[in-house]
């Protein structure tokens, strides 16, 4: 029986305006497509070899540097995002100026005439985004309540999720102790366990 399988790669957003939670949407959809990549392609290619069973390399378009573009630290954008979220005069002008300044990326776009905007060019394809809302909407933290009780979870990784301290405003402030889950695709290497959030 001849068969074709189609891997889709679900929730990736590109609508007519481009907000806020499509940006959350896409950074975990392209930290799900790095995963496919280096499980799929990359660790069991080294397997093969490794069992010196002969293979065809099979080139694929990496999305590593998307991800770093989006995850380092300081310049990353999301890093980029909280610092500027801690400015009170901060606006979204000031915010986008941020992200064209600082951001040096293949990746990242500068729409022309447009002073709220940026296009990141994703694997699945350019999407534009408009930074409104960006501000506020990085402000948003859970209840301390909810924090308490996720923490109290029968599940192990929910425990271990948010067992950081909150900060002064509620926040979980993230600061990933040697030997933990990676926190970005450069901390994941083929020796990992393979646990990624």
């Amino acid at each position: 029986q001849l068969a074709v399988g189609l891997l889709d790669i679900f929730g990736f957003e590109n609508f007519q305006q481009n907000s806020f939670e499509q940006l959350c949407i896409n950074i975990a959809n392209e930290q799900l497509q790095y995963f496919f990549n280096q499980h799929i392609f990359t660790w069991e290619q080294q397997e093969y070899m490794s069992e010196g069973i002969q293979v065809e390399i099979i080139q694929f378009a990496d999305n590593r540097p998307v991800l770093d573009m989006f995850l380092a630290k300081p310049l990353g954008l999301l890093a980029l995002l909280d610092e500027e979220s801690r400015f009170p005069q901060a606006s979204s002008a000031s915010l986008v100026e941020k992200f064209h300044c600082n951001i040096k990326s293949k990746s990242y776009l500068r729409p022309k005439g447009h002073d709220t905007e940026f296009t990141i060019k994703h694997f699945a394809g350019k999407v534009t985004y408009e930074v409104d809302h960006f501000l506020d909407k990085n402000k948003n933290f859970l209840p301390t309540e909810i924090i308490h009780l996720l923490r109290q979870s029968t599940h192990e990784i929910i425990r271990f999720l948010f067992q950081c301290p909150l900060t002064k405003t509620g926040n979980l402030y993230y600061a990933t102790p040697r030997g933990s889950l990676p926190s970005s695709a450069a901390d994941v290497s083929p020796s990992s366990t393979g646990s990624k959030s």
